[in-house]
């Protein structure tokens, strides 16, 4: 057997800028006190029809030579919670996906409140 080690050729790796998209979009959607996402040009629920509207990622190269991103997401709140609570949440859910998934460093996200809506469960139960 021979001492020489093999060495594999290394290639490039390429991450698509809606992998990152898709990341936030799935960070946001999960976050306790958020309903769905909003459109950012007008009050109506987008969620179901083109999330894209709402939610946006900003990529670009840095002096340090990583790739940085820039989330604005438009969100819609579930009444009853502290939206100060949701915003925190939800900049720390996106900032953590995408960063984890991607090694993006993520300089801002940006929470609009775009609505506060009542659930058909606290519409059942108001005394709870």
């Amino acid at each position: 057997m021979s001492d020489e080690t093999a060495t594999i050729p290394t290639g490039d790796t390429q991450i698509k800028p809606k992998v990152a998209f898709s990341l936030a979009l799935n960070a946001a959607l999960n976050t306790y006190g958020v309903l769905g996402i909003a459109s950012r040009h007008s009050t109506q629920d987008c969620t179901q029809r083109d999330p894209q509207r709402g939610l946006e990622v900003k990529l670009s190269d840095g002096d340090d030579g990583k790739t940085h991103a820039t989330v604005t997401v438009h969100i819609i709140s579930q009444y009853g919670v502290r939206l100060q609570s949701v915003a925190s949440s939800l900049q720390n859910q996106v900032t953590y996906a995408i960063e984890h998934g991607t090694g993006y460093v993520v300089d801002a996200v940006h929470v609009h409140m775009a609505a506060v809506r009542i659930t058909t469960e606290e519409m059942r139960n108001p005394n709870e």
